[in-house]
This record gives structure tokens, sequence and C-alpha cells, in this order.
């Protein structure tokens, strides 16, 4: 099931186009879930565990103040990004260490892993553009501009049967083509008043 987090510090699973919440209070600017179902979250500095009843579990501090995206590797890794730094985070103590700054990247929102190609994608700002940019990440930081999105503010990502899917700030789903880049509309996801932070 997807999971979302959204601006008024709600988080829980899309229902058909509609939230239903599990957990409140907290704002995290992204979630990540992994294949055996441990749930992670970022509040920008700190790194948090949750559970599918909604409770969260301080962790520790990330040692930077902007992290904003956050996904698992097909091995259970968790890895994150924060401006132009990709990083590997310890599940144990959230210790942020990074790999690499990339040149030209500037994380929009979210990563998420392509197992079958065995690299992570993510959104980045573009400067002067109204479009977020698609960018591959491997797991030791080489990083290759893929293409124009055509959505701006693209702040989760996931994988469904090999398709990535996109939220933007605006509540729209979009999904994104991995050879150009470029976004599609699907539909409006039902977040009350809130706009969507994290997806995994």
């Amino acid at each position: 099931m997807t999971l979302i987090s959204v601006s008024d510090g709600q988080w829980g699973f899309l229902k058909g186009n509609t939230l239903q919440a599990r957990g409140t209070g907290r704002t995290f600017l992204d979630i990540a879930q992994s294949k055996d179902g441990k749930i992670f979250a970022v509040t920008g500095s700190s790194l948090y565990r949750l559970n599918r009843s909604g409770q969260s579990s301080f962790v520790g501090s990330l040692g930077i103040g902007s992290m904003n995206a956050l996904g698992f590797d097909a091995k259970g890794n968790l890895f994150g990004a924060a401006g132009q730094g990709f990083y590997r985070i310890n599940q144990g103590t959230g210790q942020a260490t990074l790999i690499r700054r990339i040149p030209g990247f500037s994380s929009s929102g979210d990563i998420a892993f392509d197992a079958s190609r065995k690299q992570f994608f993510a959104t980045s700002r573009s400067p002067g553009s109204s479009s977020d940019v698609l960018v591959s990440i491997t797991p030791k930081g080489k990083a290759r501009r893929v293409g124009n999105i055509g959505f701006s503010d693209v702040y989760g990502l996931r994988f469904d049967r090999g398709t990535l899917i996109g939220y933007t700030v605006r509540n729209q789903e979009i999904s994104i083509n991995l050879v150009t880049g470029a976004g599609r509309f699907r539909r409006v996801v039902r977040v009350g008043s809130s706009v969507t932070y994290g997806a995994a």
C-alpha cells in the first residue's frame, strides 16, 4: 500500500485516492518503507521509526538540518538526500554519512530505488525552470540527469510494479518516464487541507 506524509503532521496509507491517517502530530518531510515492512521518516534534522498503529519513536539526529528525501535500496540499506548531498543513514543512530555531493543537483523531495536498474531515481529543483528534473543516482553517488518532469515540487516518489509514481505539493499523482523523465498526470489525491510531502 502507498504511504504518504502530509504538511499538517499526518501520515498514513492511501485507500483509493484518499489518505487514511495512521499517525499525527509531527511533520515528516519524507517517509520510506523497506521490503520487509520497516517504516522510517525524517523531519529534516531527525530520523524517526514508525509503526502501522501510528506510533513514532525518535531514533537520532541526522547531523544535518535539511534532509528531505529518504529511501531504501533492495538490501534494506537506508539512504537520503539533502541539497546537493547524497547520504547513507544509520538506522540505529540516525547519523547521516555523506556519500557524495552532486554538482547541479538540489533535492526536491524524494528518492526511490529501482531494483532492476540497481539505482535510485530522485527529483531535483532546476533553477529558473518551472519543472523539476529526474536524476538517477547509484548507491555510490554517481548521478545522471534524465530529463525534465514537466511538474514542479515533486516531493514524493515510489515504484509501483516498475512504474515510477510521483506526488506533487499540489497533491497531483503522476507517472514518470524513466527514459525521458517526462511526467504524466494520473489523478488528485485527497489529503484534506494539507499538501503531500513524502511517499513510499
